[in-house]
Formats: structure tokens, C-alpha cells, sequence
């Protein structure tokens, strides 16, 4: 018998009901040990992972299993929120390459978990220190697709206690690339009901504007080259200098 046929066989046995299987978590566990353990993956482990983007809701997930939206959750909703509250602004974003999105943890243990998992599922493009704390960048296998648009790159900075702000667990900002020639200054005073953030504005190394969503829906940064440009020149960079 196969490896998929004894997970099938196992997934049937697995629902049928018994008289110890009436709590449906405990019937999901049951479930996953089952394959875990016929597939060989056992070794591996289970793992934390949060379903949801907003708020800090945790379910058993086997690493191997798991898909980028048992990660960073619902960055569907998350999306359409972003795009929702952009046109609102009336700030037009159609000609610009989203490049990345931000997932943010409030734990060690959870930048930790969420390393892990997304290594599983992306290349992990590099990893540095800004501000006192880790910033990796993972390059999914499997870019997510939202509307005729390709976004591969999670972003997943550490835990910042010192942070003067407070993030919650879950997707926060997304980042779009409006070229390396363009004027950030210019597109700001093209928005001029739009207070952005400048306090990434005099950075060398790609600055970028920001501005806060409506509705709590986290914020939109721009900056002149996508963030695997960037890491790709810090990595020639690097080279150059050893």
C-alpha cells in the first residue's frame, strides 16, 4: 500500500464517528497525528501558526501542510481592504508593482514559528538587523495572486519591544515600487490631502513614504525599487567588499 493510500485509508477511519470523537477538535487532532505519522512527517512536528489577520486565533498545522493563508492569514480580505481604503484616498495605484507585504508577530516565539514555516514554503532572500531587531525576507514558491496582480515577497520583522508603536499579530502594510527615477517628494504634493510619513523619507538606501489606512486597516509604503532589487544590490554590494 502507498503512502497516499494509507492516508486515504486514514482520512475514511477518521470520520467515521465513535464514541470518544464527539468534540470536533479532537477529531482534527486525531486526524493529523494520523497523517502525520503514516506519511513520515512526524518528525517534523506541529506548530502554532495564526489563521487570521487581525486577530491572534491559533490552530495545529503541520509545517510540510502548510499553505501561505494558515500563515499570514486572510490576505485576501487584507487586500481588499488596502485597495478599498487606496481608492478611497484617491490615491491611484494600478501602474505601480506591489512588491511585497508585511506580516507583522508580537512574540519571539512567534517571529520563530513563522521563520520556520515560511521556509518551508519560500527561499528565505535574506535576513538583517534594522533598528535593534531581525528582518527577513521570504520569496514564496508560490506567489499569492490578487487581481491580475503576482506579490511573492513576505516581509517578517522580529519583535521590536522597544517599538514605540503596538502592532497586533497579523498582515500590516504592503509596499509599492513606483520606480527608481520616480519623485517621491513630487508624488506626495501630488496627493496633497494625504499627510504621509516621512520618516523613512531621507533614507540612502530606497526611502520611502508612507500613509496610515482608514478603518484600522494597517498602511501603504512607497518607495523607488521593489525589495528584491534592493537585497539583490545589498548582495552585490556585500561581494564587492569582501
Amino acid at each position: 500500500m502507498t503512502i497516499d493510500s494509507r492516508q486515504s485509508e486514514g482520512f475514511r477511519n477518521l470520520e467515521r464517528p465513535g464514541p470518544t470523537t464527539s468534540s470536533p477538535s479532537f477529531r482534527i487532532g486525531r486526524l493529523l497525528s494520523r497523517v502525520l505519522r503514516l506519511s513520515g512527517l512526524v518528525r517534523f512536528g506541529l506548530r502554532l501558526v495564526s489563521s487570521d489577520c487581525g486577530n491572534s486565533v491559533s490552530n495545529l498545522v503541520p509545517v510540510e501542510m502548510a499553505h501561505v493563508e494558515a500563515i499570514v492569514g486572510d490576505y485576501t480580505t487584507f487586500l481588499d481592504n488596502v485597495f478599498s481604503d487606496l481608492s478611497q484616498l484617491k490615491i491611484d495605484v494600478k501602474h505601480y508593482e506591489l512588491d511585497h507585504i508585511c506580516y507583522r508577530v508580537v512574540t519571539d516565539e512567534q517571529f520563530e514559528a513563522s521563520s520556520m514555516a515560511l521556509g518551508k514554503i519560500a527561499e528565505l532572500l535574506g535576513t538583517v538587523v534594522l533598528g535593534g531587531r531581525k528582518v527577513s525576507t521570504y520569496k514564496l514558491h508560490e506567489p499569492i495572486v490578487y487581481n491580475n496582480r503576482s506579490i511573492a515577497l513576505i516581509e517578517l520583522p522580529e519583535f521590536k519591544k522597544s517599538s514605540k508603536n503596538s502592532y497586533p499579530l497579523g498582515l500590516e502594510h504592503v509596499e509599492f515600487a513606483i520606480g527608481a527615477e520616480a519623485d517621491l517628494q513630487a508624488f506626495a504634493h501630488d496627493h496633497p490631502h494625504i499627510a504621509f510619513e516621512m520618516d523613512e523619507f531621507k533614507k540612502a538606501n530606497n526611502p520611502a513614504i508612507r500613509v496610515m489606512l482608514p478603518n484600522g486597516h494597517g498602511s501603504v509604503k512607497f518607495h523607488h525599487l521593489p525589495l528584491e532589487e534592493v537585497i539583490r544590490r545589498e548582495k552585490l554590494a556585500a561581494a564587492d567588499h569582501q
